[in-house]
């Protein structure tokens, strides 16, 4: 169906909206405000933006009230409006109807009679031409829509890894701050082997044991007490107390005696 305005523009009907339809210089230019409003598009301004200026434009529309500026867009705009909405995509949306009843009816009418009728028998479908055209749109568009569907999942995933890593981190650094009971700090081994308590003790011989690789493999420091303390191994350290340490540890001891009483003969 149509109502002709005027010589140029044309009002073509869809499910009850009107869209116009304006040819300049062989081209065929849609009233932006009406595609989008068969497309149940609301803001026209933003579905216009990603368009080339050679896609969009202005067109005089005369009414009772004279003169208005509308926008309008290209046939190639057209599809790209068109095709940003995945509905596009999608048999039983308005948007695939759409699209169905523009590139099936209206256009190939247009160009073989110059005004939109009613589809009769033996007209055509697009030119094989046009139809790759909007063919790879859909594609890329179609692409297009689907980045944007994964992309919120993708985020999400990664979110999702980013939280596993930490808990895992989490449960790792609680792990270490338990003390195993195959695990001793230099205090468990200076009490076990009875030394008389002197300061930096402990810490000398935790040193020892370190060197003596008596850590254990994994967490090498727990919490206790509130405290960070290095651990070692135990079977570790007692073997190595019996290979000479106990004795290196009892000549530490009688050298800070000795020094501790040379200190009190300086006193005097």
């Amino acid at each position: 169906m149509s109502e002709k305005q005027n010589s140029e523009i044309q009002t073509f009907r869809f499910e009850g909206h009107g869209l116009r339809v304006q040819q300049r210089d062989g081209k065929i230019w849609f009233f932006a405000a009406d595609a989008c409003d068969c497309l149940e598009i609301k803001n026209v301004s933003q579905a216009l933006k990603p368009l080339d200026a050679d896609e969009k434009g202005i067109c005089n529309s005369y009414t009772l009230g004279g003169a208005q500026e509308q926008l309008v867009v290209s046939e190639g705009g057209l599809w790209t409006v068109v095709l940003r909405s995945r509905k596009a995509i999608t048999p039983g949306t308005v948007q695939h109807r759409f699209r169905r009843w523009v590139t099936g009816e209206v256009i190939p009418s247009i160009r073989k009679t110059g005004s939109y009728s009613m589809p009769e028998a033996g007209v055509s479908n697009l030119d094989e031409a046009t139809r790759r055209v909007i063919g790879g749109m859909i594609k890329r568009n179609s692409a297009v829509a689907f980045r944007e569907e994964i992309a919120p999942l993708r985020d999400e995933l990664v979110e999702t890894r980013k939280s596993l890593d930490t808990a895992n981190q989490r449960i790792a650094d609680l792990e270490n701050r338990v003390q195993s009971p195959n695990t001793c700090t230099a205090h468990d081994l200076w009490t076990e082997f009875k030394y008389p308590g002197i300061r930096g003790g402990t810490v000398w011989l935790g040193n020892r044991l370190a060197a003596l690789g008596c850590s254990p493999e994994y967490g090498s420091r727990v919490n206790i007490g509130g405290k960070m303390h290095r651990v070692f191994d135990i079977g570790k350290a007692r073997t190595a107390m019996k290979n000479g340490l106990a004795l290196l540890t009892e000549q530490y001891l009688a050298e800070r005696k000795g020094q501790f009483r040379m200190r009190l003969v300086q006193r005097e």
